[in-house]
C-alpha cells in the first residue's frame, strides 16, 4: 500500500518552539528594562544646586540627543556641570561646560551633541543658575543698566537669607540704595545683628530677571541733602578698579559662590588680607579655607573677635610677613594695637596661599589659652 504524502510534525517541537519564542521575549524585554534611561540627574557642585528629571519625553530628548553626540577631537574641557544618566544596568556620568560639550567620562570622549540638547544644557544651565544660593558675578558696567537710577530691587543676605526691598536713587560708580519701608530698614538692621555698621556683607541683588552677586555697606549715610542711603557695590573693571577694595571683592566672590577663585588669583599679601576679612567678618568656613590646618579656629578667642583691621604688612622673608593690626573683642580690649607675624605656605593641590595657624594665639592675646 503506497504512503500518504502528509507529514506530521511533533507537537514537542511546536511547544520548544514557543517555550522558545516566549523565553527571547521576555529576555529582550528584561535586556531593555535593564538598559532603559528612566531618570537625569543635572548638578553643579560650584552652583550648590541640582535637579532631577524624570518625565519621560525629556529623559528621551537627552538620552538621544547623548547617543547623537559626534565624537570630537581634545581632551577633557573645564566641566561646572555633571549629568548622570540612570538605568537598572549602570550609572553614565558626563560633564558640561560653558559650551556645552559634554564629556564621557567612562568612554573618556569628548562629544559635540546637536543643536537640540546645547539648547536644552542651555535651559538647564539657567535652571541651575536660578537654582542656587549663589549670583552671578557682573561688572558694575553691565548692572548700572540692569539696575538705573529709580528702579526697585530685592536684596537677600547670602549668610542669613533674610530680604528687604530698596530703590536706587544716586551713585556713579556704584549704587547708593534706600530701604523702601521701615519694616525693610528694620531688616537690613537684623541683618548686622542690631547694629548700623560699615561692615560688608555678601548679598544677593534680584533685579532685571537676574540674581547679582553684590557687596552691601550697613550703615545709613547722606546723600545731596538725604539720609538713610546704604552702599551696594559691584566689581569694577578697567581704571575703575582702583576703588575696588580687596574687602568688597570678598563679598562679590562670596555671594557669587566663587571663593576659590579669587583665593587662587591672590598675591600672598592679598591672602593675608583676605583671611583677616574672614576673621573680622566671623566666617569660619573662609578662615579655615586659608589656612593649612584648621582643626582649633573655632575656638572661644575667635568667637569673642568683634573686629580685625590690618594697618600694615611687611615682608620679613620669603613668604614670612609681620602685620599690625587693631582688634576689637566683645568685652574688651578694644582697638587694641599688636603686631603679629604670618608664615605662608603653597598648597599646590588647592592653587592658592594658606598660612600657618600659629599666629593666632598672638592675635588673641589674653585668649590665647583657649588654643
Amino acid at each position: 500500500m503506497k504512503k500518504s504524502g502528509v507529514r506530521y510534525i511533533d507537537a514537542r517541537i511546536i511547544l520548544l518552539q514557543v517555550v522558545c519564542l516566549i523565553v527571547l521575549v521576555v529576555l529582550t524585554y528584561k535586556y531593555l528594562d535593564w538598559v532603559e534611561v528612566t531618570k537625569v540627574e543635572i548638578s553643579s557642585p560650584e552652583l550648590k544646586s541640582s535637579l532631577t528629571i524624570s518625565a519621560e519625553e525629556k529623559v528621551e530628548k537627552i538620552v538621544d540627543g547623548v547617543e547623537k553626540a559626534r565624537i570630537l577631537p581634545g581632551k577633557k574641557p573645564p566641566g561646572k556641570y555633571v549629568i548622570k544618566l540612570f538605568s537598572r544596568k549602570e550609572i553614565r556620568v558626563f560633564h558640561f561646560g560653558e559650551g556645552n560639550y559634554l564629556y564621557d567620562l567612562q568612554g573618556g570622549r569628548l562629544l559635540g551633541p546637536p543643536p537640540q540638547l546645547k539648547k536644552y544644557l542651555q535651559e538647564i544651565r539657567e535652571e541651575l543658575r536660578r537654582r542656587s544660593p549663589y549670583g552671578e558675578l557682573l561688572d558694575w558696567d553691565e548692572v548700572k543698566y540692569l539696575f538705573p537710577y529709580g528702579v526697585k530691587a530685592k536684596v537677600t543676605d547670602l549668610d542669613t537669607g533674610k530680604s528687604f526691598l530698596a530703590q536706587r536713587l544716586a551713585g556713579y560708580s556704584h549704587a547708593d540704595v534706600k530701604s523702601l519701608t521701615p519694616q525693610d530698614k528694620k531688616v537690613i538692621k537684623e541683618i548686622y545683628g542690631g547694629n548700623w555698621s560699615w561692615k560688608r556683607r555678601a548679598v544677593l541683588v534680584h533685579v532685571g530677571g537676574r540674581k547679582v552677586a553684590a557687596s552691601l555697606s550697613g550703615m545709613p549715610h547722606g546723600q545731596d541733602g538725604k539720609g538713610g542711603f546704604f552702599d551696594l557695590r559691584f566689581p569694577l573693571q578697567g581704571d575703575k578698579r582702583s576703588g575696588d577694595s580687596l574687602s568688597y571683592r570678598f563679598m562679590y566672590y562670596k555671594a557669587a559662590g566663587k571663593m576659590g577663585e579669587l583665593y587662587r588669583k591672590a598675591t600672598p599679601g592679598e591672602t593675608i588680607l583676605l583671611l583677616f576679612t574672614a576673621i573680622d567678618q566671623g566666617d569660619w568656613e573662609n578662615m579655615k579655607a586659608l589656612l593649612t590646618s584648621s582643626g582649633r579656629v573655632e575656638g572661644k578667642g575667635l568667637n569673642e573677635i568683634i573686629g580685625v583691621t590690618v594697618h600694615k604688612i611687611k615682608e620679613k622673608d620669603e613668604l614670612g610677613f609681620e602685620l599690625g593690626v587693631t582688634v576689637t573683642f566683645r568685652q574688651g580690649p578694644y582697638n587694641d594695637r599688636r603686631n603679629v607675624l604670618v608664615k605662608l605656605r603653597w598648597n599646590a593641590k588647592a592653587g592658592y596661599y594658606q598660612a600657618e595657624p600659629e599666629f593666632l594665639p598672638g592675635l588673641l592675646g589674653k585668649f590665647e589659652k583657649s588654643f
